[in-house]
Formats: C-alpha cells, structure tokens, sequence
C-alpha cells in the first residue's frame, strides 16, 4: 500500500464516520473527496478489515440505505480512528500546555 493510498484510506474512513449514517455510497464519498467513485470502490473492496460493502455477507442482518453498494467501517476502522481523534486532541492540548 503506497502512501497515497493509505492518505485516501483515511480520507474515506474520516467521511463515512462525520457522516449522518453508517453507511455511505461511494459516488458520496467521492463527491466529498473530489476523487472517482472507481477509486472509492477499489480501494473498499480492496480493504476489508476497514470496510463492509452493503452486499457483504458481513452486513446481512444490517439496515442499511443507499443500496448494495453502500459502505461502512469495521469496528476496526472506528476503533482506530477514534484512537487517531485522542492522540490528536491529547498531543494538541500537551503542546498547548508546554507553551504556557
């Protein structure tokens, strides 16, 4: 995974949690990265320990909008995220803190 790919992987992981929804289709998600909805697609179906396809076996049980080809995270992907949020906001107030 190159480094352009893993920036998009957040980009994408970033959308669908900010967004209404648990799920997110990705002509959205490319609308709001101004990227194709190819790239969202392949990079989703390349990543499965980050995303759920609504046509995943995974998601079967799941209410979902958007249709089948609609995408969510993986608790993986929330858990990481939030740790990326907290380390953020803890090393921003730690330098806050070091400069008074």
């Amino acid at each position: 995974m190159d480094q352009n790919e893993q920036g998009t992987i957040k980009d994408i992981v970033k959308v669908i949690y900010h967004s209404r929804g648990d799920w997110r289709t990705p002509g959205g998600i490319a609308r709001d990265l101004k990227i194709s909805p190819e790239t969202v697609t392949q990079i989703v179906k390349s990543h499965p320990e980050f995303f759920i396809l609504a046509s995943d076996e995974r998601a079967k049980y799941v209410i979902r909008f958007g249709g089948l080809d609609a995408v969510s995270l993986t608790d993986s992907a929330r858990n990481l995220y939030l740790q990326e949020l907290t380390l953020s906001a803890y090393s921003t107030t730690h330098a806050a803190d070091e400069a008074t």
